[in-house]
């Protein structure tokens, strides 16, 4: 039996996270707007010495400035509802980053889902608004969107 390799893995959820999020913010146009931060985190989240490289995605283009905090993770038996207690966990911690975060969560065999405090995604609808047709639950003051349907435009048409 094969080990996973879940640096791998998480690197691969980082980058689709990252054109998902980014055809998200661009009405389905373009998948380039964020990508993943240099050493993906561990300068921003491990030294605290580069506050400007907070969370594992960022802008990547000019004139573009995307001002959510975003955290990036692939896990496996955890559910979103009933929330398991390590899901709780995270989104608590995230609410200790002092600013808008967004959760793009990949569970194994379940699916890819964007999480955020309701009252954020409230305060973001202008730059987040066609997420609402990929709304799949609020629980307690979060959220939910599946995303793993989110294609390009060019994409969806050829189908």
């Amino acid at each position: 039996m094969s080990r996973i390799n879940s640096k791998a893995k998480g690197n691969d959820w980082e980058r689709k996270s990252a054109r998902i999020l980014s055809l998200i913010l661009s009405d389905g146009e373009k998948t380039d707007l964020l990508w993943r931060t240099a050493s993906s985190g561990a300068l921003a989240t491990v030294t605290k010495k580069y506050k400007s490289q907070a969370g594992d995605l960022q802008s990547v283009v000019r004139n573009f400035r995307f001002k959510c905090y975003v955290e990036c993770k692939s896990l496996s038996n955890i559910s979103i509802l009933p929330m398991s207690k390590k899901l709780k966990d995270i989104l608590d911690n995230l609410c200790t980053v002092g600013r808008d975060w967004i959760l793009m969560l990949k569970i194994t065999n379940k699916g890819e889902f964007l999480i955020m405090r309701w009252a954020s995604f409230q305060e973001n609808t202008a730059q987040l608004g066609n997420l609402n047709e990929k709304w799949l639950a609020t629980v307690y003051k979060y959220v939910v969107f599946d995303v793993s349907g989110i294609k390009k435009n060019e994409e969806k048409n050829n189908e």
